[in-house]
């Protein structure tokens, strides 16, 4: 590939799977080059809606082990315009977006935050490593990041916190394009 390509890889931890009714609460991002490999990394995280975590905490907290003591005094990414534009500011170079599961979850739940999210994701190339094990790696145990990452040699830990599974699919990506020969 002769020019240098900007991959942003993305993950988000969230109060729950529908995106009407919960919020995302962490978002964790490595930036990689084609040519330089990973040139930065972005990690926040955010408080959900007080009328939300006066219900729920922090929602799938088993999960992600997120507790109301690590989002407290913390912005809330659908409010805080702040946090949504230095969201925007990281991926603004990237030629991609990458996520395990990102066209199906993480991106619709960012897009459903804001407008600001959202126009900062139009015209980016959205490439889903589930999409890539689902239908082109058949040797991998399912679908799963740690299924994939397991496949082309990465050893899978510490999921479920953004920017340590964002990592592990950075590494995950870099990968499946060496198992596959392929020149990113």
């Amino acid at each position: 590939v002769p020019e240098d390509r900007v991959f942003v890889v993305v993950d988000t931890e969230t109060t729950g799977f529908d995106r009407s009714g919960n919020e995302v609460i962490e978002v964790g991002m490595v930036k990689m080059s084609s040519k330089r490999g990973v040139i930065g990394e972005f990690s926040e995280v955010y408080s959900p809606d007080k009328r939300f975590s006066d219900v729920r905490g922090t929602g799938a907290e088993d999960v992600h082990g997120i507790t109301m003591d690590d989002v407290r005094g913390k912005p809330n990414f659908r409010s805080d315009t702040a946090a949504q534009e230095r969201y925007a500011e990281f991926i603004k170079d990237a030629d991609a977006l990458v996520g395990h599961n990102i066209r199906a979850f993480d991106s619709q739940m960012l897009d459903h935050s804001s407008e600001r999210v959202r126009s900062a994701h139009k015209g980016k190339r959205i490439v889903d490593t589930m999409v890539l094990a689902r239908y082109f790696d058949h040797d991998t145990v399912d679908n799963t990041l740690k299924g994939l990452a397991e496949s082309v040699g990465v050893k899978y830990r510490n999921g479920h916190r953004a920017l340590e599974d964002a990592r592990m699919n950075a590494r995950t990506l870099m990968g499946w394009f060496k198992k596959h020969g392929i020149k990113h």
